[in-house]
């Protein structure tokens, strides 16, 4: 797994397999989980959970990649990727959404896009 656009890549917070965090985590950069949080997630970029993440809360991101164990809502500015080890028990809200085979995904997706500018060149007038 990889961190997709970010500007700033050295910029990466890493929870490690082992760690458990209970209570809220925010971040400016990109995070990588591969341990426990109990609680909701935030970062203004990228989120990656490995194969032995295990997560109990709210999660919002720019791209978010998950590899582990999921059991809360998924907000992404951008894309959500189901690797195939991948087990979510939450509503999905994204621009693209990839579900990998193996993966196993019991919620609701809601899929949207960013408001498109009016023009003048509207083919209906």
């Amino acid at each position: 797994m990889k961190i997709t656009g970010s500007k700033h890549p050295e910029e990466i917070s890493i929870i490690s397999t082992g760690v458990e965090i209970k209570g809220n985590l925010n971040s400016a950069g990109s995070i990588r989980i591969d341990g426990k949080v109990s609680g909701n997630i935030t970062s203004q970029q990228d989120i990656i959970f490995g194969k032995k993440a295990e997560i109990k809360g709210e999660i919002n991101g720019v791209n978010i990649t998950i590899g582990g164990n999921i059991d809360g809502k998924i907000t992404s500015g951008g894309k959500i990727i189901l690797e195939e080890s991948a087990i979510v028990r939450g509503d999905l809200q994204a621009k693209i959404l990839v579900v990998n085979e193996g993966a196993y995904f019991e919620g609701k997706s809601q899929m949207y896009q960013p408001e498109r500018e009016n023009t003048d060149s509207d083919p209906e007038k």
